[in-house]
């Protein structure tokens, strides 16, 4: 952000603060706000808009996506019906300040399907009731308001400009929401492209491993997450709203495999108590990619029967002998015993004991150990 922008941002700060009102406030932000995008829009010939809801003062949350999806030129948009701008031939600050017409609640609503992103992250806040409420009061916006299919394409599309696009709408995004909505929270959807420039050098704390972050500016907690769009199992997703729901109402986290684990501990614990063998299962360390569990001989300490899970949350597991690593090829459990987060609660515990238990023999046989 060059020195001119950062001064004129500046004297629309302290312009904005002499009004009393959101509606003034909101509106001096998009006297401005609206005329420099026509002017890049006009040149880029990109489609653009801030708000997919409706804003309102004070919101619960603050959902902060990317941007909008697709490739719908300006042109095109200046000449639809549902944006009324055919007059004006621009985009005016009165239009700028409303939600997207084919957004929930929307003139084009109706016109439109339902949304994968808001389908996928209902599966996170609706996990518990109290949590579903605080999304009944929000305001969801973008940080870049110019359209693309992705960011990539917004990089190609905007050549050696994007960079300077980019930044001078977040800094547009946090004017307004600092100085105008003022929400309790925010919630980025997208790590690496939304919460991360959005949050920029302020310290950044991991709630789930690569999954949800949690940051402070201004007093504001901001909170970072995978977005919806990610290809995450329905876990994966209870497991963030549940992340959410613990930090904002001071409650304890609800890991939704915890009874699994101590389930699959106790059927393990058996099967080595039966086959004479010494388990090491260490719930804390096996969630992570690359977390494992051992078979080990009562007397041996090196050579063990190693369970490895190659992915995130207790997924893709795979076995062999071990002694500093695998000794052979290692074998992928047969599904659904590969996929943990995947077991259904009432899973078959006869059958998953059946399943190791017999794993387990064909090594110990193969390297004559029984």
């Amino acid at each position: 952000m060059n020195s001119i922008y950062r001064q004129k941002l500046e004297t629309l700060r302290f312009e904005i603060r002499a009004f009393k009102t959101f509606e003034e406030k909101l509106k001096k932000w998009a006297e401005y706000s609206a005329e420099y995008c026509n002017k890049i829009a006009k040149v880029k010939n990109r489609a653009f808009y801030v708000f997919q809801s409706e804003p309102i003062s004070e919101p619960e949350i603050l959902i902060l996506g990317l941007n909008p999806g697709g490739k719908n030129s300006f042109d095109s948009q200046i000449e639809s019906d549902g944006w009324g701008l055919k007059e004006y031939k621009k985009m005016t600050p009165e239009v700028f300040i409303h939600q997207n017409p084919w957004y929930i609640g929307g003139k084009e609503a109706e016109k439109e399907k339902e949304w994968n992103i808001l389908r996928n992250l209902n599966k996170t806040v609706n996990v518990q009731s109290e949590l579903s409420q605080i999304f009944d009061n929000m305001v969801y916006m973008n940080i870049l308001y110019f359209n693309s299919t992705n960011f990539a394409e917004f990089k190609t599309c905007f050549n050696n400009d994007w960079k300077e696009v980019f930044d001078n709408c977040i800094e547009l995004s946090k004017l307004l929401i600092f100085e105008i909505i003022r929400p309790k929270k925010i919630l980025c959807l997208g790590i690496d492209n939304c919460y991360k420039p959005f949050i920029k050098n302020s310290q950044t704390e991991e709630l789930i491993y690569r999954s949800l972050y949690r940051s402070q500016i201004n007093g504001l907690t901001i909170y970072g997450m995978t977005h919806p769009s990610a290809r995450k199992t329905s876990i994966e997703r209870e497991l963030i709203g549940w992340h959410l729901y613990a930090d904002w109402f001071n409650k304890p986290i609800v890991n939704v495999i915890q009874n699994k684990l101590t389930i699959i501990e106790k059927i393990l614990s058996n099967i080595a108590k039966e086959s004479n063998l010494r388990l090491d299962f260490d719930k804390t360390k096996i969630e992570q990619r690359f977390g494992s569990f051992k078979f080990y001989l009562q007397e041996e300490t090196e050579v063990s029967i190693y369970f490895e899970f190659q992915k995130l949350f207790y997924s893709d597991l795979r076995f062999e002998m071990h002694k500093g690593g695998f000794l052979r090829t290692a074998k992928t459990c047969l599904p659904p015993y590969d996929n943990w987060m995947n077991l259904k609660d009432n899973f078959n515990q006869e059958e998953l004991k059946n399943y190791f238990d017999r794993e387990i023999k064909i090594l110990l046989e193969g390297y004559n150990i029984l």
